[in-house]
């Protein structure tokens, strides 16, 4: 569906067409007077991120339908309680990151049924089930991270049917449209950050070929590969995050040669590989989490010095002023996912000392200074998803055993598997994203039991499993991300039934 633009007055990022209500770069109708990041219908003055009545003005990633009540970041129809990144029912006109159509369960990311007007980050078609990690049927249009074809189960990683490559790390088959990491083929209709032409690879991660039309966050020329990580070639008109000059690859996670303008996370010299994850050689200006070589500045993540490689999964050498997730002395490993070796000088989640494996999922060993998501003492493996023993300070995802000093994340005591995706045991002091008692699984994906003192993002009560991707179940004080009740699985990217109150990008069955 294209409508045509008609008398338009758009804030920024506005764009408009009829029976459009957008947000941050939606379609507005209809002397719309938007504020910023606001579209609006039929002579609406709307704020920012808010809409208003009578068929709906979308705020950010909010829909509504018909004498909706919202508020910031809430777009609601009949019966529906919603909040950020929520949807509607009956002909909703989506916003950023909602579309949806006669009973869709929607919000990010999500798919929506018949005839669906998708927002930015939805377009599917035909029982549809949408949202991360979500299966999408026959003619899918896709969002950014969900590309399907033909009882295709897509999203996050997740495998598809038939030699299927679509979505996040996924595969997918035939014609597939695809999202983020994905590839497109032949006539592809494209979302926001997948404009492609035959035979091209779509959105985050893509190519794009011949006459490409870039949407936000793609800008391309000639063979030009557009979009976040990707490459533009000569005289590449970028998009927001896209200023690339000369076979210069700019965007997130790619490299950047000769006099190249960066855009927001891209900033290089020389053949420098600039941006998120990437390495840099001499003077480069560095973007965030990006590794630097020889007096490099570094962006925010990113402080190294001498055959350095900064920033997120990369090794320091020598000397290395870390920064946030980077700190490392010879010969060191540091940031997430790093080990980091003697004298470690560590950033807030890299602490190590002596053959010290320090970071997200990592181990480490003997004394060493924790930092926020990182304790471990003798032969502990700490971190995320990893075990520790004796007199652990654990961090996201880990176990932790006997009189814990837990981290920020991370409060345990007796056998408790405290932080994100564990278990915690018998009178656990909660930090702030644990809240935990008696066999409770407490924390994001989590379960919590039985008379629960939950932490922000974790509200339960009762076997309830609460926080994100979880489930709650019976009564369930909900935290910010997590309103439910009975039987609801509540929280970011899950389900919630019978008058469920949800929560960010929650779907009610």
């Amino acid at each position: 569906m294209v409508p045509r633009v008609k008398k338009v007055i758009g804030s920024d990022n506005v764009r408009c067409y009829e029976e459009v209500i957008g947000s941050d770069n939606v379609g507005c109708c209809e002397e719309v007077i938007g504020s910023d990041n606001v579209g609006c219908y039929e002579e609406v003055i709307g704020s920012d991120n808010v809409w208003c009545n009578e068929e709906v003005i979308g705020s950010d990633n909010v829909r509504c339908c018909e004498e909706v009540i919202v508020s910031d970041n809430v777009g609601c129809y009949e019966e529906v309680i919603g909040s950020d990144n929520v949807w509607c029912n009956e002909e909703v006109i989506g916003s950023d990151n909602v579309g949806c159509c006669e009973e869709v369960i929607g919000s990010d990311n999500v798919g929506c049924y018949e005839e669906v007007i998708g927002s930015d980050n939805v377009w599917c078609n035909e029982e549809v089930i949408g949202s991360d990690n979500v299966r999408c049927c026959e003619e899918v249009i896709v969002s950014d991270n969900v590309g399907c074809y033909e009882e295709v189960i897509g999203s996050d990683n997740v495998g598809c049917y038939e030699e299927v490559i679509g979505s996040d790390n996924v595969r997918c088959c035939e014609e597939v449209i695809g999202s983020d990491n994905v590839r497109c083929c032949e006539e592809m209709i494209c979302s926001d950050n997948v404009r492609c032409c035959e035979e091209v690879i779509g959105s985050d991660n893509n190519r794009c070929c011949e006459e490409m039309i870039c949407s936000d966050n793609v800008g391309c020329y000639e063979e030009v590969i557009g979009s976040d990580n990707v490459r533009c070639y000569e005289e590449v008109i970028g998009s927001d995050n896209v200023w690339c000059y000369e076979e210069v690859i700019g965007s997130d996670n790619v490299r950047c040669c000769e006099e190249v303008i960066g855009s927001d996370n891209v900033g290089c010299y020389e053949e420098v590989i600039g941006s998120d994850n990437v390495g840099c050689y001499e003077e480069v200006i560095c973007s965030d989490n990006v590794g630097c070589y020889d007096e490099v500045i570094g962006s925010d993540n990113v402080r190294c010095y001498e055959e350095v490689i900064g920033s997120d999964n990369v090794w320091c050498y020598e000397e290395v002023i870390g920064s946030d997730n980077v700190g490392c002395y010879e010969e060191v490993i540091g940031s997430d996912n790093v080990g980091c070796y003697e004298e470690v000088i560590v950033s807030d989640n890299v602490r190590c000392y002596e053959e010290l494996i320090g970071s997200d999922n990592v181990r480490c060993c003997e004394e060493v200074i924790v930092s926020d998501n990182v304790g471990c003492y003798e032969e502990v493996i700490g971190s995320d998803n990893v075990r520790c023993c004796e007199e652990v300070i654990g961090s996201d995802n880990v176990r932790c055993c006997e009189e814990m000093i837990c981290s920020d994340n991370v409060r345990c005591c007796e056998e408790v598997i405290g932080s994100d995706n564990n278990r915690c045991c018998e009178e656990m002091i909660c930090s702030d994203n644990v809240g935990c008692y008696e066999e409770v699984i407490g924390s994001d994906n989590v379960g919590c039991c039985e008379e629960m003192i939950c932490s922000d993002n974790v509200g339960c009560y009762e076997e309830v499993i609460g926080s994100d991707n979880v489930q709650c179940y019976e009564k369930v004080i909900g935290s910010d991300n997590v309103w439910c009740y009975e039987e609801v699985i509540g929280s970011d990217n899950v389900r919630c039934c019978e008058e469920v109150i949800g929560s960010d990008n929650v779907l009610v069955l």
